[in-house]
């Protein structure tokens, strides 16, 4: 059921409470301070046309995603008990003298102005993932990371903890299972989501029984892929490697054993561009050529 308070265009304060009410369109009452509409069956409600909203009371609906960051006035949210699986609150103040959205259990994360500096007041109380930005809640679901696969025999695919294999990104393609023996070369990915949110990682198998293996290229951005450039030494040929910019300023200088080059130097993040390596084999044989560092 519904009720239609379109035509209420000074309507100020609205008290809908405790009835069956599965929907509330209040996009035409502009001059709204205060909603008090808890204990229906609402699905969605949208006050961004409300900005003179102070007071939104809306706990026990059945609310899936709700967005007051139009709404600076606003200094009282109560949505606790609904469906929600995104709330955003990031209205330029964040200075509510109540936020609870308790017993909203697919809620992984609530997008706010500081995510550092969160009252103490708010509900409920250390809520673990409080976020800049939507883009950033997939972050909050958790997928295992694994490293790139360099092998001159076939690779079994490890147990995992949060998430499931899949050929394709977006957990389409064919869905693998942990044990699976991958004998031919493939980026695989790992894909993991909850009801309101996903995420993926992914890594590469090479299979290759060439004595050693020189990446083409790496992206150091800590995303657990390609973040290191390595050379793979199958059959310890390689004495050491070093590592200059275009300009033939030396930048590292590797051990065969080491675990690669992290794309920085003194400390710094070095930028996107090819760089030149030589290898230097037991034998005294140099190898020269060139891979790119990309962000």
């Amino acid at each position: 059921s519904f009720i239609d308070v379109t035509n209420l265009i000074n309507l100020d304060r609205m008290q809908c409470g405790r009835n069956l009410l599965t929907s509330l369109d209040i996009s035409k009452n502009i001059n709204l301070t205060y909603i008090s509409c808890e204990e229906n069956e609402i699905t969605a409600i949208d006050p961004s046309k409300n900005l003179k909203l102070s007071t939104l009371i809306c706990y026990t609906n059945k609310i899936s995603e709700l967005d007051l960051s139009k709404n600076t006035s606003l200094v009282v949210i109560d949505c606790n008990n609904n469906n929600l699986c995104r709330l955003n609150i990031k209205n330029g103040n964040n200075m509510f003298s109540i936020a609870d959205f308790r017993l909203n259990n697919s809620l992984g994360c609530v997008v706010v102005d500081n995510p550092s500096n969160i009252p103490n007041n708010w509900e409920p109380a250390n809520f673990p993932n409080y976020v800049s930005a939507q883009s950033d809640c997939a972050n909050t679901v958790n997928v295992d990371k694994l490293d790139n696969i360099i092998s001159s025999t076939p690779y079994t695919l490890p147990n995992l903890t949060s998430g499931n294999y899949y050929t394709q990104t977006g957990g389409s393609g064919t869905m693998l299972s942990a044990g699976a023996v991958i004998s031919s070369s493939q980026k695989i990915f790992i894909y993991n989501e909850t009801i309101c949110d996903n995420n993926e990682s992914s890594f590469t198998v090479l299979i290759t029984d060439a004595d050693y293996y020189v990446p083409k290229y790496f992206t150091p951005n800590n995303d657990g892929s390609h973040d290191l450039w390595k050379v793979i030494d199958n059959n310890n040929l390689v004495n050491n490697i070093t590592i200059y910019n275009k300009y033939g300023k030396l930048i590292k200088f590797l051990l065969p054993n080491s675990s690669g080059w992290d794309g920085t130097y003194n400390g710094k993040i070095l930028p996107s561009d090819d760089y030149w390596y030589v290898i230097i084999l037991n034998s005294g044989e140099a190898l020269k050529g060139h891979f790119s560092l990309k962000h």
